[in-house]
């Protein structure tokens, strides 16, 4: 997927690091989704989901 398309499914990321790293955070969830992009911009699928 590309990240227009990561966008439309899932939104804007509540914060972009440097790195490219898109972070989602959603208020009555626990925790967030690191999107970690490759080379060509394009997202493969993996994901890291950490609960706080």
């Amino acid at each position: 997927m590309t990240k227009t398309e990561v966008e439309a499914t899932i939104g804007k990321p509540t914060k972009i690091y440097d790195s490219g790293q898109w972070t989602y955070t959603r208020p009555i969830v626990f925790g967030y989704v690191n999107i970690h992009w490759q080379p060509d911009g394009t997202y493969d699928g993996n994901y890291n989901y950490e609960r706080y």
